[in-house]
């Protein structure tokens, strides 16, 4: 597709979108020949993960690859409305609507939703998540790169290693789920190996950066590897992503490693505790611990709870704050609350969750 050149001339403008069928397909928004805008995330096997306004009542999307053609489509799913999809002049992609007897087109949605659609915005080796503020962050084993621009929410230099990466001192990874993986900047993939051999190849090559399953399907197939620097992840909802990429990172660094998988309680996103605190307001807070505010909230099933949020100058690092979760889960006694679970998310953590309605 290519916009108009203005609102009344449609002569080429400076916007086109397409496929983009470099190593693994996706859809991408440029401004003239080279400045990307937008993209979605890659061909999953499934989909083209995070491309936005995914199938409705109303539409029916396919995107088709094979070893002859990739091409995506879309039909309506009733004969009694029309649609259409239009990159305008100033590049954004809608898609409106006309109802069977109407003559006013009205807009359905817009792709590019929230911020972190904008093309790199949180840099290099920086994850935007649109629910957090600020919206950018570093990736675990990262720092800025400016902190003077990060404190003024100019992301744009993105982050470095923290520690610089050692081939011969037993590198290893960091899983992060859910996001649309990195663009394809430099890159390997081979189709044929499993994660297993897919890690294996990514250590034998001191450049390797990252690693991940090509396709979902099955469990999981096919090797992609990345070299050098990460460009362009970002959260995405569990519907729309479903993919995970394993993160190098130096030995050091692992002993503070963010994988939530050997605490055994649920995890609760930061999302949940902050709307449950109404964002942590003044007037939940109900105490003060030696490592920072409690806080009181609800759950959305209607269940009080009390949440103890650590403080970022608390000098206590990741592993002793799982240690501290894991220790009082065991506590069993009738004056003590139980532990509901806990949620680490970068910078931020909060423990326990408490049932504030157990003994009080």
């Amino acid at each position: 597709m290519t916009s108009w050149r203005d609102a009344t001339d449609p002569s080429p403008g400076d916007f086109t979108y397409g496929a983009d069928i470099t190593g693994i397909p996706r859809v991408l928004l440029q401004k003239g020949s080279s400045e990307k805008m937008f993209r979605t995330g890659l061909w999953n096997g499934v989909r083209i993960s995070g491309a936005g306004g995914g199938s409705s009542t109303v539409i029916k999307y396919k995107f088709i690859v094979n070893a002859d053609e990739v091409y995506y489509i879309y039909e309506s799913r009733n004969d009694s409305y029309t649609t259409r999809f239009t990159l305008n002049q100033t590049g954004m992609l809608q898609r409106f609507i006309l109802n069977e007897g109407s003559s006013e087109w009205v807009r359905m949605h817009t792709i590019q939703n929230d911020l972190c659609d904008d093309y790199a915005r949180c840099g290099s080796n920086g994850i935007c998540r649109s629910t957090s503020r600020p919206i950018c962050k570093c990736l675990e084993g990262f720092i800025p790169k400016s902190q003077e621009e990060w404190d003024q929410l100019d992301w744009s230099s993105g982050c470095v290693r923290r520690t610089s990466l050692d081939c011969q001192n037993g590198d290893g990874f960091v899983k992060l789920k859910n996001v649309k993986l990195p663009d394809l900047l430099e890159f390997w993939l081979k189709e044929s190996l499993n994660l297993k051999e897919c890690e294996a190849e990514c250590l034998k090559n001191c450049s390797c950066t990252a690693y991940a399953n090509s396709d979902i399907r099955g469990g999981g197939s096919g090797c992609l590897i990345w070299f050098d620097n990460l460009v362009e992840i970002r959260d995405f909802d569990i519907n729309e992503g479903e993919q995970d990429i394993y993160i190098r990172m130096p030995a050091s660094e692992l002993s503070v490693e963010t994988n939530n998988d050997d605490i055994e309680l649920p995890f609760f996103d930061l999302v949940t505790i902050a709307n449950a605190t109404k964002n942590f307001s003044s007037a939940n807070m109900i105490g003060e611990g030696g490592f920072g505010p409690v806080y009181k909230g609800m759950l959305t099933t209607g269940q009080e709870i009390a949440v103890k949020r650590l403080l970022k100058n608390a000098g206590q690092g990741v592993q002793e704050f799982k240690n501290e979760v894991i220790l009082i889960s065991k506590l069993q006694h009738r004056n003590l609350v139980r532990l509901l679970g806990s949620c680490i998310d970068g910078e931020e953590r909060q423990s326990p969750l408490l049932n504030w309605q157990n003994d009080n």
